[in-house]
């Protein structure tokens, strides 16, 4: 005998739902006609919607928005990236000083012959140098070698290359020279002090008979 035809009815389902969905048809299997409708998922909010459909990456503003704060940020920061940076700089150059009065006096020592420690303030450069003979006022020294470039102990910091390159040498006074000198036993012929300068910041290195201290 020829079965009628289904009738399937889509108006029940958006009745309930909002959506005129294919049903299931499941009960094919025991041999009868019943259709039976699939369980269907609640409407989707806007705001899941939304969330489906937005990209996973960042929009042509928010990428404005994220280098104009990075900028105003950078420079908020700038001052003070400056004044750590020009501290840096003249802190270094003081180190330099001292390790260069220390190593003219520790090499003193060793060697039983006097060494100094010559500033020229028109250069803002000072070097050491060896006694190698004569008497005041004809004697005559000779640039010692520096053990960690195996050059000559020169400090310049009006040298392109150099990473302390502007810092003045504003005076130089030991006694009535612009030199600390230091005999064999180590002893300065006569105590001074030099003042460095770098973008209004200053260091004054101050060499006593005991000493070599750095101050602001």
């Amino acid at each position: 005998m020829r079965r009628p035809p289904r009738v399937m009815t889509f108006g029940i389902v958006k009745a309930v739902t909002g959506r005129a969905d294919v049903p299931t048809v499941t009960g094919s299997e025991r041999g009868d006609d019943t259709v039976r409708y699939a369980r269907y998922a609640k409407p989707r909010s806007d705001v899941e919607n939304a969330c489906q459909h937005k990209t996973g990456g960042f929009t042509f503003m928010e990428l404005v928005i994220v280098v104009l704060i990075l900028g105003i940020i950078t420079m908020m920061a700038m001052p003070a990236m400056n004044d750590f940076f020009a501290d840096e700089k003249i802190n270094a150059a003081a180190d330099a000083v001292v390790t260069a009065v220390y190593y003219a006096r520790t090499t003193a020592i060793t060697t039983g012959v006097d060494h100094r420690v010559y500033f020229d303030v028109a250069a803002n450069s000072f070097w050491i140098e060896m006694y190698t003979g004569g008497t005041p006022p004809d004697e005559t020294f000779e640039t010692v070698r520096n053990p960690a470039t195996k050059r000559d102990y020169v400090v310049s910091f009006s040298v392109e290359e150099t990473a302390l390159r502007g810092v003045n040498v504003d005076s130089a006074q030991f006694g009535a020279d612009e030199y600390v000198r230091f005999d064999n036993l180590g002893n300065p012929v006569a105590i001074g002090q030099v003042v460095l300068n770098y973008g209004g910041r200053q260091r004054t290195i101050t060499v006593t008979a005991t000493s070599c201290e750095i101050s602001q």
